[in-house]
């Protein structure tokens, strides 16, 4: 039979499998199953907490009739997850669960037929995956349980077996199949996961038998698994203690099987047993195909073992249900947690399914006629266990979303702190109570705001107060009052309860991670990884010119979406430039009242606000300064690919280039009204020109760094180190005009910021960064006695802590002092000198911790930049647009652009909290170090000049992790190497 043939033949067999199970799921309206809320309540919960940021989501405010719930730290969630593409293409929750039935079916009919042709062939496979998707249990689920773990657990277990199979043949395909089969797995049904343990890794010893490397290469696949889902399981069972959930394995006793449900067949015997239990029989179909299967076996003993295995746990599955099992599930603690004796028909109908296609597959001859039979016997004897009037409901999304619902079946998910009964037997669990509420002393609470996993309020007290916030207590919850954390204990029925001073207070309900949950993330995020390196390696070395080309067209099709459908973006810190911008065109420099100066202000480089003014004279300027920043971070990412091109190859420096343009900060900030994307131009051209070690690139270097300044001062440093090389290279005298250049334009700036400040040098505002460094982070404080101190304390009250933001400070001095910010910063700085000088160790010392601060998990933007479209998300200031420049409104309108850009910054929220650590801890430091040293003169030019750039912000500037955005390409660079040598050692 040819391909084409087997191909059709296996289209249209398959329609006539599938057809009657997933036709019934394209009507519209919701199907009743005895599940379908209880999970449409959790998809819409998840979604919600998805949206918000929470990745991945570990707590739900809107659950137990909003009092929150840690239920996805403890269930699984991948049908959630599946749900999500649906969900966020605007589906309802009804569809996007009917979508998840649907997925799951298809998928795992799928991966079923591939397992068995691997190990039978075509017309056995087909037979057997037949009688997988139309077992009684299967379709009980599908009709009547409406459990979606189990639905999508059926995708995993055929995938981990084929992956045993094709161990010896195709290792790569092996470890993907079932690391992903594991993980998969894990995060579909735990209970499904644990019940397919001993089977497959018997299996596992009887395929490999005495081949270790096959061996060892299964077990490392499925430990990659273990390792990716370590964020879910790992906490999960340390912190399982901390709910109610023991409390399920009682119902174990009430739900054994007796004989008569297990020979049911619907439509043929009759039955007394509930409603519920009709399709727990395990079917007339699997009992005669094991029956047969065991004469077969002992009829051809060669392949006994095996295939003999599969017959031992489908009669072992049998068992388990059954109340004569009771005292295995009594000396086995562990079966307790599977709840229901019944889950073991899952056991028995994937061995049966396997046994089905053993017996196909020994009729050789007339294979495809028995095929055939068992297709039409599985589908005539089985189909009347499908509803032919099911129960519809028409459900919008606001119920679901409303959550008017516990989402557990007896309290298991609730916290051991809180009160099972009330929320079960007690009508006031239906009381929407508010966000927080007084019990204690007289105020008011206002401004309530509450998302998946945060709550916050103002509270304004006339009297000490103690407030309730309205979410149960459990580990994780940080509470702070006005930014400072404040203690917390349990009150009522398991909430939080806070006690707070007279006065303002600004409280906020943070549920982050605990250390398990931490290290949980860490563990899959390093798996994670791994995983992607090695298996872009692996599909690098057969498609690699392809691939890159694919990438480029990625990224450029993903930078022309963010300047279509996002938009500009700003904060305080583009006030400045905008506003010397207009001095520069009007000669009016446009204060704001709090920033009311003697003169204009210097303090933002002058060359972006170059940029602003001349997008200001185009008709879209918002429009134009994104796409200049886009052509900037293209053109560094130009840049990134030159340099590396002398080490790498072609294919190679394409994606390293590529990656490097799509780190979320970079795209964030093209949108974003600041200088870093320019910066960082022209650090990666100065970079560029240092690299080639020559008279001529020493120059250009110069002079690029003398331009670089223009847009960030600290490329001073630089322009320093490149005229120290330039001079020791003794340069010809073309050479010379290009450093005089170099030295025009700086002076010539600083000639215009005298003029303009009174204030000698590139800015005006020296000390005041050099403040915020050693005063306000740092908190290093001269002696009260020294003249700089006796100086400052002529305006700050001595009772005054002046560990503060020099923007504070200056609120006393400025009154006094005309307002002369020069004046202001000569008085800060003069103090931050002194507590150098008197603790110069303390200040190294705290250099250094600010370079590695630079490094930590903090997000390099406004974190209101994710908060579109939701209320109080947005401060006034941020979209009120700065002159014609308007912002937040995108050149094209769609209602999904604002869902989209929340999205992203989610993401980008996910990927500088949780995995930008790892990136900069884990590869950036250890790259860095080995580069200094290396004989590499890239690697080590590019160590020297970020090692120089960064430690500069650490001894100068506030700790604010946006400072390293334009060094980003060096970070790039330095990473590259850092990975090209691991590999070399491996």
């Amino acid at each position: 039979m040819g391909n084409a043939t087997r191909m059709l033949l296996f289209i249209v067999i398959s329609s006539v499998i599938l057809s009657p199970l997933i036709a019934p799921f394209f009507k519209p309206g919701r199907a009743w199953t005895y599940d379908v809320d209880i999970h449409a309540f959790r998809m819409a919960a998840f979604h919600n907490a998805l949206k918000d940021g929470n990745i991945p989501p570990r707590w739900s405010s809107q659950l137990v009739y909003g009092w929150g719930s840690p239920l996805f730290s403890f269930n699984w969630s991948l049908p959630y997850w599946m749900g999500e593409p649906f969900l966020f293409a605007g589906w309802s929750v009804t569809d996007a669960s009917k979508a998840v039935i649907i997925l799951s079916v298809v998928l795992s009919y799928l991966f079923m037929f591939f397992f068995l042709r691997e190990w039978f062939g075509f017309w056995p496979a087909l037979g057997g995956t037949a009688i997988y998707e139309w077992s009684l249990y299967r379709l009980f689920l599908l009709f009547t349980g409406g459990g979606l773990g189990m639905h999508a657990a059926f995708i995993f277990w055929p995938m981990l077996f084929w992956g045993v199979l094709t161990g010896k043949k195709n290792p790569t395909r092996a470890f993907i199949l079932i690391c992903l089969g594991t993980a998969g797995l894990m995060l579909s049904h735990q209970v499904m996961f644990l019940m397919i343990q001993p089977l497959l890794w018997v299996f596992i010893l009887f395929t490999v038998r005495k081949d270790m490397n096959t061996l060892t290469r299964l077990g490392g696949a499925f430990f990659a698994g273990l390792g990716l889902t370590a964020y879910f399981w790992l906490p999960a069972f340390v912190e399982q203690n901390f709910l109610h959930i023991g409390m399920t394995k009682l119902i174990v006793w009430n739900n054994f099987l007796d004989v008569q449900t297990i020979f049911h067949e619907p439509g043929i015997t009759n039955t007394t047993t509930p409603l519920q239990y009709w399709y727990w029989s395990t079917g007339w179909n699997l009992f005669i195909i094991a029956i047969v299967a065991c004469v077969l076996l002992f009829r051809f003993p060669k392949k006994f073992p095996i295939n003999g295995l599969f017959a031992l746990f489908f009669f072992i599955g049998q068992f388990l249900m059954v109340r004569a099992s009771g005292f295995l599930w009594s000396a086995i603690p562990l079966l307790a947690d599977f709840q229901y004796p019944v889950r073991f028909q899952s056991l028995s109908l994937f061995c049966g399914s396997i046994l089905g296609a053993y017996v196909i597959f020994r009729c050789r001859r007339v294979s495809w006629a028995v095929c055939i039979g068992v297709v039409a016997g599985t589908i005539a004897v089985n189909s009347m266990a499908i509803p032919t009037n099911w129960p519809r409901a028409d459900i919008t999304d606001a119920y679901y979303y409303q959550a008017d619902s516990t989402v557990d079946m007896m309290g298991e998910y609730l916290p051991v702190w809180a009160n099972v009964k009330h929320f079960f037997d007690d009508s006031e669990r239906f009381e929407r109570h508010p966000v927080g509420r007084i019990i204690e002393g007289d105020g008011t609470i206002d401004t309530p705001v509450k998302r998946a996993s945060t709550v916050s309020f103002i509270v304004r007290a006339t009297s000490p107060v103690s407030v309730v916030i309205n979410q149960f207590y459990f580990p994780g919850w940080q509470i702070t009052a006005s930014g400072k954390p404040v203690a917390s204990e349990v009150y009522g029925h398991g909430e939080m309860l806070v006690h707070l001073p007279q006065g303002i207070s600004a409280v906020s309900a943070r549920f982050g991670d605990t250390p398990i949950r931490a290290f949980g993330n860490s563990l899959s995020l390093a798996t994670a990884m791994v995983m992607v390196f090695w298996m872009i390696g692996a599909v690098w070395k057969k498609k690699a010119n392809t691939l890159s080309i694919i990438l480029i067209l990625l990224t450029a099709l993903w930078l022309c979406f963010n300047l279509v459908f996002f938009w500009a973006n700003a904060n305080i810190d583009s006030y400045f430039f905008w506003a010397f911008g207009q001095y520069l065109r009007t000669n009016q420099y446009p204060f704001l009242p709090y920033f009311t100066y003697e003169r204009p202000t210097t303090m933002a480089p002058p060359l972006f606000s170059v940029l602003l003014v001349f997008a200001q004279l185009t008709p879209f300027p918002a429009f134009v300064i994104r796409f200049m920043q886009t052509v900037l971070l293209c053109g560094s990412g130009y840049l990134v690919y030159l340099i590396l091109k002398k080490s790498f190859s072609r294919e190679t420096c394409v994606v390293i280039a590529c990656i490097f343009v799509l780190i979320p900060g970079n795209v964030v900030y093209t949108n974003y009204l600041m200088s870093e994307i320019l910066a960082q131009f022209f650090i990666t051209l100065v970079g560029y020109f240092f690299l080639k070690q020559s008279a001529h690139g020493y120059a250009y270097a110069l002079f690029w760094s003398a331009v670089g300044i223009l847009a960030k001062y600290a490329l001073v440093m630089y322009a320093g180190f490149a005229a120290v090389l330039f001079v020791l290279a003794r340069p010809n005298r073309k050479l010379w005009w290009v450093a005089m250049g170099a030295a025009v334009i700086i002076l010539g700036w600083v000639s215009i910021n005298w003029s303009i400040t009174g204030s000698f040098g590139l800015s005006d505002l020296k000390g005041g960064h050099l403040y915020n460094n050693v005063v306000w982070v740092a908190g290093i404080v001269p002696d009260e006695r020294t003249k700089p101190m006796l100086t400052l304390r002529r305006y700050v009250p001595p009772d005054v802590d002046i560990r503060k933001a020099y923007w504070d400070m200056q609120a006393y001095i400025l009154p006094s002092v005309n307002r002369s910010w020069p004046a202001a910063d000569f008085i800060l700085g003069s103090v931050a000198l002194e507590a150098i000088k008197e603790h110069p160790f303390a200040y190294v010392k705290e250099s250094v911790i600010g370079f590695i601060k630079l490094h930590d998990n903090r997000i390099p933007y406004w974190e209101y930049l994710g908060t579109f479209g939701k209320p109080q998300g947005v401060y006034s200031l941020t979209c009120e647009g700065l002159g014609s420049i308007t912002l937040c409104i995108p050149p094209v309108r769609t209602s999904l652009g604002i869902p989209l850009w929340n999205t992203f910054i989610a993401f980008s929220n996910w990927f500088y909290s949780a995995l930008f650590p790892w990136i900069s801890y884990g590869l950036l430091i250890p790259s860095l170090v080995f580069g200094l040293f290396s004989k590499n003169t890239t690697w080590r030019t590019c160590a020297l000049l970020y090692l120089g750039g960064v430690l500069l912000h650490a001894m100068v500037e506030h700790h604010d992790t946006r400072y390293i955005i334009p060094f980003y390409p060096l970070m790039t660079i330095i990473i590259a190497f850092g990975l090209q040598r691991v590999k070399k050692l491996l």
